[in-house]
């Protein structure tokens, strides 16, 4: 459970998206750390899991290791569009000029074209429908890609495929910014830990307890 450097350097910060200060190539660090755990560990696969700004950590380092799936929740997958007052708190611990560069930087910014034509891993996406990311971090990735579906098909369909790389669950379990339920997320830890995992397949084994808990849900 690696932490980003930087909050240990500002204990004022509450999120650092595992970034870094501006030139310290954190990202990089983290991925030759991990190829190597993975390669003396002989581990069959690696799998980043998080949310909101630890799902932006595996996001990244799944788009740039090929034996990596990120299982995320209502990540960030553009700083620039997250709370103001904690970009411009990071902007200043990490010595950047403006959340300007995290907007334009195809390496930092992963709702960009780019991130998506060369993703090297695989990615299972969790997002509740009631929280502002849709709009902020989920919609550009769909626009990124060239996903025609619209945001109500898609949360009509649950689970979708809207790219080879990007499993979608688009669903309600909660209100706004919540994680799924727990045993949901233990159930798609439990199979991506089986032999040879499809993403799909992963997914539709929680459909049960996701459609349980959108019940619940609409029900109070």
């Amino acid at each position: 459970m690696p932490s980003d450097p930087i909050l240990d350097s500002n204990r004022a910060l509450k999120i650092g998206w595992h970034a870094g200060a501006r030139g310290a190539r954190v990202h990089r660090i983290a991925l030759a750390i991990v190829s190597h755990v993975a390669s003396v560990a002989a581990a069959p696969r690696i799998v980043a899991w998080g949310g909101s700004g630890g799902g932006y950590a595996a996001l990244r380092l799944a788009r740039d290791h090929s034996n990596t799936t990120a299982f995320v929740w209502n990540p960030q997958t553009n700083i620039a569009q997250y709370s103001a007052p904690a970009v411009r708190a990071f902007e200043r611990a990490g010595g950047y000029d403006s959340s300007a560069c995290f907007a334009d930087s195809s390496d930092m910014n992963l709702a960009k074209p780019d991130s998506w034509r060369w993703f090297l891993g695989s990615v299972i996406y969790f997002q509740e429908s009631s929280d502002w990311h849709v709009e902020k971090h989920l919609m550009p990735v769909l626009e990124a890609m060239g996903s025609t579906e619209t945001i109500e098909d898609l949360e009509t369909a649950v689970i979708s495929q809207p790219s080879r790389a990007l499993t979608l669950v688009l669903s309600r379990w909660g209100d706004g910014h919540v994680p799924p339920p727990r045993d949901v997320i233990e159930c798609v830890l439990r199979g991506l830990a089986g032999p040879a995992p499809n993403n799909l397949e992963v997914a539709e084994s929680c459909r049960p307890m996701l459609l349980d808990a959108r019940r619940e849900v609409e029900s109070t």
